[in-house]
Parts: C-alpha cells; structure tokens; sequence
C-alpha cells in the first residue's frame, strides 16, 4: 500500500472509535510525559546540589596537610566510623595503656590507609619548600596557609563559642571561601570587623540576623605565655584577652567550610594573627620555638582539573582534602535517583504501550468482516499487517509529541516552582559536614522529590498558601482583652471577671494556695471583692504572641487598694504576668495568672 492511502485508512479507523483512541492516546501522552518528566526533575534534583557548590568554587580549591596528621575531623570521623562497621576495634595490652598515659598521639588512620592503599610518596613534612613547589604545579592560584580560631563571641548575652577564619589578602572578595548574604566585606577603617553566619548569628540574640550588621560585640579566649624567669623556660600560663569587633557583613560559608574546617566567622588575616588561642598545637610552637604547618589551602584557576592536582599533590607525600569526596557521593545518590525515576517512568510507558496492544487486538477481532472482504478483493497478508502497525505507530508518535508537550509544560512552571523551592532550603556547607556523611543529605533531597513526584503523576494540586503572620494583631488583642478585664474587674463583678479565664486555667495568687479550676477561682476574686475599701487596676506594659499564633502572654503593673484592719485604706503595687491562648471562637483567655507585690517582705507581711 502507498503511504498516503495507509494515512487516509488510518484516520478513517481511528476517528470511528474516538472514544477508544482518546483513551488510548491519553495513556501514552501520560506515559511519554511522566518518563520526560521524571527525567527532567533527577536532572533538576541533581543540578539543585551540586551547582550551587561549584559556585562556591568546591572545584577551584582542596586542602593540603602532611599525611599521618589530618587536621579536618569530620574526615577522621568518618574513617573511623566506616572502620567500626567493618571490623570492632580491640582494645587491650599495650596499646589501651598507651593511649590511658596519653602517649603520642597516633598518626592519622584516614591519612595513612590513603597513602598505603595508592602506593605514594612516603610523607613529608608540610613546611616553606613544599609549599613552594606546590605553587609550581600548573594552574595553582595560590597556596595559603589557613587561621582557624577558636573564639568565645558575646552579643550581651551568653557567649558563643566557635570558629573564626582569617581572610587571606590575596582573596579580598572571599571567592570559594564564603558567600556574602547581607552587609559589606571589610573596609578600612580603625574598627576591627567581623563577618558572621546566618545560624550564629541568630544564636548571638540577632533575629533576623541582619539586625547583626553595624553592632559590636565581644570576642574572648585565653592564650599561652611564656612565665620565664624563676619559673623555668618550660613554664607557661593562660592570659585571657578581649577584642571588640564590628559585624560588617551575614555571610554563607562556602566551599572552604570542606577544605578549612567547620568556621562560621571571618576575620581579615591581620586581626586574626593577633588571635593566639591555647592549643595543643600552639604549645608545641612555644616549647620548640617552631611555627609547625599542620595545613594548607591550593586554589586553582578556573577550569583546572581539581582532581589530577589534588593527585599530584599527594604523589609529593601529602594527604589532600576537597568537595570531590562529598560530590562523588551526592552524584552516586542522584544516579540512584535517576535510574529510579526512569524506572518508574519506562513503567508507565509500558502501560501506555500495552494500552496500544490491546486497542488494537481488540481492533483486530472487531474488524474480522472487514479484513476478510480485504482479502477477498486481493489484499495480502503484509499489507493487512502494515495497517494495523502504521495506525499504531501514528498513535503512538501522536502521543509521544503530546506527552513531550506536556513534559515541557511540567518542567517550565511545575517543576521550576519546585526546585526553587528545593533551593531555599538547600543545605549549605555546615549542614553538609553536621552529619555522618553526605549521604543524609540525599536522603534530605529525595524525599520532598519524590512527594513532588508522587503529586505530578496523580495529578497536580495548587500548593496551599503559608497562613499570614496574625502576631501583631493578635498582640493587639490581647492588649484590647487584658485591658477590657481589668475594667470589668474595677466593677467587682465575678462572673464577668471569671468569663476571661479558660475552663483550665490556673491562678497563682500571692500568699494564697494554687487556684487550678474555675470553682476555685471564683471563690479567690469572689473573697478578694468582699474585702472592705477594695479597688483593683492594672496595665498592660508588653504583650507578645508565639509564632504558632495560639498562645500568648502580657505582663504589666496593677495597683491594689484596701482597708486594713483597723479601717485605714492602704495601697499595694506589683506586677503581674498572664499567659493567653486563643480559643476555637478566635477570642482570647487567660490560662494562667500570677501576680506578686512590689513591696519588700517585711512590709509586706505586716500590712
């Protein structure tokens, strides 16, 4: 049969069975589209963790340090948690008393299995020269030596203790070192600067953390001095020192957080060389007179191939330490997570395709009058067969353009919306390095993927809008409702007095037993109001409201009159604190209510 007469015959059987071919087309456009789709979101999924590291520079930069001596413990931590998975460590003879007397402390195990396992160098000593020929290496940027101190950072609260990295001049811009988030770099100037992180900040009191920015705050530690004199060479003690610094800036720890250590501050180089914290390390440097290299920091230029520079460098006898170690396991994760989804997604294509089997074997038996008058008139075998398959190729090219449409669709507004917000949740270096491995944070990322996955092949739903924030006026009624109360109180009216407590509430009355019910509670103001000369007001001085909206507090001031016993009026001021929670009726009721006198003790016993 010629072509045009298979197309004519074709549209012809397929627009007698619409509701068939509708059916069936639908199938495959659902098919084609969830395998597109589900395609597109792994490679979203996959470029939503790993671009934002190499725009940080996690490929432009790695660590360096002698091998047996690693300085980053994350990595120790995990060599040996992997060790005691696959073989319990002994304790026992020598060894266990070694290690209790405090002997030297043993080489590194990560480092050293690198080293025997790739048959390299034997180490060497991180000093002056080998820096020097580590600048030699084709496309190395620079080689620093990183300061990483630890500091006690106070924002007239409780003092923080963390890590505070020292800017090399070279990078004034803290390319792959940190991302500028709010505020400025260092500028010059006489006051000494600080940039803090998000999360550190927010511990420091600052909500939101750009409040930080322009303050000044304290920064502590102890460091070792040399006694001399009398007290021998050897002897040393601990000088506690205080520096005030400026924030200038909210950063984002970037790919230096691997490479360096786990800081979440930076100072410039200059402020951070005054810093000398008591370490072990700084007590070896004072009993030998010797400033020892324990690390070091390569950054390339752009488009140099991180991994072969990183093998050159441990070929000298180094241990070397980069985002690669994360990246690899974040990229085996979303593999996995790919070959899943296309899983899922041929599944639904062989449905689609089984769909098309069956529509046309049902075809077939129908139409058994009409191939039997085809043969009749001279039709062959082939040409019966080609019909039958040229109407379902064209099925199902129709339906893989459609599902192709409809994927394009999908991955323009649907999943676009998704992965940006994937990406403002996206983990960033510190939440990288708080678990065992990077392997939590596949788990982190696929589970709000595969919902979303879930949601696209059931079909999509509008995404429910976050409530708005009610505080302020929430904040406003209870100041509107603790104000309406004291009123109603000046009116010595107990019902109406008692109406503003919840059924379970609690009043803490001073010199009075606990009040727990509304029975109680009403005999306490039912007593109070009977008392001669009585007179009650108060104010309210704050009031605030959680962020869960259902529950709130004021406090404030009230004045209390009174006739003693020998009938002569007295006064008593104090404070009171309230704490509310808002009712299934969107009104307001106190939960529990304390309030205590002002005056001194004495005084207050003998009136």
């Amino acid at each position: 049969m010629k072509l045009d007469d298979l197309l004519r015959s074709c549209l012809q059987d397929l627009s007698d069975r619409k509701l068939r071919t509708t059916l069936t087309l639908s199938g495959i456009v659902i098919g084609a589209a969830a395998l597109a789709s589900l395609q597109s979101l792994a490679e979203g999924a996959r470029a939503s963790v790993l671009d934002p590291w190499q725009e940080r520079g996690a490929l432009s930069q790695f660590g360096v340090a002698p091998r047996g001596e690693n300085p980053w413990p994350q990595r120790r931590r995990t060599h040996e948690m992997r060790q005691r998975r696959e073989k319990p460590p002994k304790r026992e003879g020598t060894a266990a008393a070694a290690e209790a007397a405090g002997k030297a402390r043993p080489a590194d195990p990560a480092s050293l299995a690198e080293g025997e396992a790739s048959g390299e160098a034997p180490a060497r000593p991180l000093d002056e020269k080998a820096l020097e020929e580590i600048r030699k290496i084709p496309g190395v940027r620079l080689v620093s030596v990183p300061l990483l101190r630890p500091l006690t950072l106070l924002a007239g609260g409780d003092g923080i203790e963390t890590l505070v990295y020292g800017l090399p001049p070279e990078i004034p811009g803290g390319e792959g070192i940190y991302k500028l988030e709010a505020g400025s770099h260092f500028a010059p100037g006489k006051d000494v600067q600080i940039l803090i992180g998000k999360r550190l900040a927010g511990e420091l009191g600052f909500d939101p953390p750009q409040r930080a920015i322009g303050t000044s705050i304290k920064a502590r530690w102890e460091e070792l001095a040399g006694l001399g004199g009398l007290a021998g060479p050897a002897a040393v003690a601990l000088q506690k020192r205080e520096m005030e610094v400026k924030v200038a800036g909210i950063i984002d720890a970037g790919a230096a957080y691997i490479t360096v250590g786990p800081f979440r501050a930076v100072v410039n180089l200059e402020t951070a060389e005054k810093i000398r914290p008591a370490s072990i390390e700084a007590l070896r440097a004072l009993a030998s007179g010797k400033n020892l290299l324990h690390e070091a920091v390569v950054f390339l230029e752009r488009g140099v191939d991180l991994q072969k520079t990183e093998a050159r460098v441990r070929e000298m006898g180094f241990t070397t330490r980069s985002a690669l170690e994360f990246l690899s396991d974040v990229q085996r994760g979303m593999l996995l997570l790919q070959v899943l989804l296309g899983c899922l997604g041929g599944v639904a294509l062989s449905v689609a395709g089984l769909g098309i089997a069956n529509t046309f074997l049902t075809a077939v038996y129908e139409r058994t009058h009409e191939i039997g008058v085809r043969r009749a008139v001279g039709a062959r075998r082939a040409d019966i067969r080609s019909q039958f398959f040229f109407d379902a190729a064209v099925l199902g090219l129709a339906g893989a353009l459609g599902g192709l449409a409809l994927a394009w669709g999908t991955d323009r507004y649907v999943a676009t919306a998704v992965f940006r917000w994937i990406a403002e949740g996206r983990p960033s270096a510190h939440d990288y390095l708080e678990g065992e491995s990077a392997m939590k944070e596949h788990r982190r990322v696929a589970v709000p993927v595969a919902c979303c996955l879930t949601i696209l092949t059931l079909g999509c739903a509008p995404q429910q809008q976050p409530a708005p924030d009610t505080r302020a006026t929430d904040e406003a009624a209870i100041r509107a409702a603790d104000m309406a109360w004291s009123k109603v109180a000046a009116t010595k009216q107990v019902d109406a007095t008692v109406a503003y407590y919840a059924d379970d509430a609690t009043l803490l009355a001073p010199n009075a037993p606990m009040a727990n019910d509304k029975q109680s509670i009403r005999k306490t103001w039912t007593d109070m109001f009977a008392t001669p000369g009585f007179s009650l007001s108060w104010q309210t001085t704050k009031a605030e409201v959680a962020r869960s909206g259902d529950i709130g507090y004021s406090i404030g001031t009230y004045q209390l009159g009174m006739d003693d016993p020998k009938g002569n009026p007295m006064t008593d001021r104090g404070k009171y604190a309230t704490v509310w929670r808002k009712q299934p009726d969107g009104n307001w009721k106190a939960i529990v209510d304390i309030f205590n006198t002002d005056l001194p003790a004495t005084l207050a016993e003998a009136r």
